[in-house]
């Protein structure tokens, strides 16, 4: 499949999703599919949406491929998109901000990350940055089972289901929350994360 190709793709699932954030997620996790086929998928993606973003008439198209690069840009992309802003559509403006805002997102620590949880639609933000790194953690490991005997990759210390709930636990298990909230289940499952 070649770059535009994956382009044409993604604009036609554009047609089945709600909303720029439900795009960002649909695209992060088949793009991360597509990316373990193709180690140099990301950068090949991420050279065609900058090259779209400069180029495309195609409003669609445009779209498209600024919701992509929430997926696989970073920092120094940030000032293209917000150039794209201040000349573009409603419509535009949001996916423009909705990709910004993750491009952000992704660069955060955890405990940042943990800050951002306020509500449902944060929190499932959340669990899916969680989900997103476990999931390379875990590629990581079985590549190279010696490297992380000990300590998984990116600092798993609990892998599997059992040692990540009970970690969690044994670092909740004696906290008396009255009125849980939100960020106190992002917490939970952070913890899960790292607590030995």
């Amino acid at each position: 499949m070649s770059d535009n190709d994956i382009i044409k793709f993604l604009k036609i699932r554009m047609h089945d999703l709600e909303s720029d954030k439900t795009a960002i997620t649909y695209f992060d996790f088949w793009i991360d599919s597509e990316a373990e086929l193709n180690d140099k998928f990301h950068t090949e993606l991420k050279e065609e949406c900058i090259k779209l973003l400069s180029s495309a008439s195609d409003q669609q198209l445009l779209r498209v491929a600024i919701l992509a690069l929430a997926t696989v840009g970073d920092k120094s992309n940030i000032k293209l998109l917000k150039s794209l802003k201040c000349q573009n559509k409603n419509d535009l403006k949001k996916a423009v901000l909705a990709s910004i805002d993750e491009i952000i997102f992704r660069h955060l620590a955890w405990h940042e990350k943990i800050d951002t949880v306020k509500d449902q639609k944060s929190f499932c933000r959340f669990v899916n940055a969680i989900i997103r790194e476990r999931d390379k953690a875990e590629q990581l490991e079985k590549k190279e089972p010696k490297k992380y005997k000990y300590v998984g990759a990116y600092g798993w210390e609990n892998g599997n289901i059992s040692e990540y709930l009970g970690a969690a636990l044994v670092y909740f298990g004696n906290k008396e929350i009255k009125k849980p909230t939100w960020k106190n289940f992002a917490e939970f499952l952070y913890f899960g994360k790292i607590y030995e």
